[in-house]
């Protein structure tokens, strides 16, 4: 067994203790190492089913915490040189809805209104 997965198991044991079937909850770190785990020995061929054992979790669970889009890689690229600014429209959890301003000033406006 690979330092990788030691370490998660322990990390696992701490955190859930002796709780039992859905009692277990794993934190967001947890759920990020073990998906950026998963990651790595798939591109050397390894299946779900084979690295979820390995960390003692049920492949449905690794499964899912792949598909968290908090966990999902993102990469920011700037605006290409001379490109004109870009108008959006932004609606938050409270219905509140910013059309027509740049990125940057309807961050601004929303942050201020918080």
């Amino acid at each position: 067994m690979d330092d990788v997965v030691q370490r998660f198991r322990q990390q696992a044991a701490r955190e859930i203790g002796d709780r039992q079937g859905a009692e277990r909850r794993y934190s967001d770190g947890l759920r990020q190492q073990a998906v950026t785990y998963w990651q790595a020995r798939a591109s050397t061929g390894d299946g779900v089913r084979r690295v979820a054992r390995a960390l003692g979790i049920a492949p449905v669970s690794l499964r899912r915490w792949a598909q968290d889009p908090r966990f999902r890689p993102v990469q920011v690229v700037a605006d290409p040189p001379g490109a004109a600014a870009r108008l959006v429209v932004v609606v938050d959890a409270t219905g509140l809805r910013v059309e027509g301003l740049d990125v940057e000033t309807a961050a601004q406006l929303v942050a201020r209104l918080r």
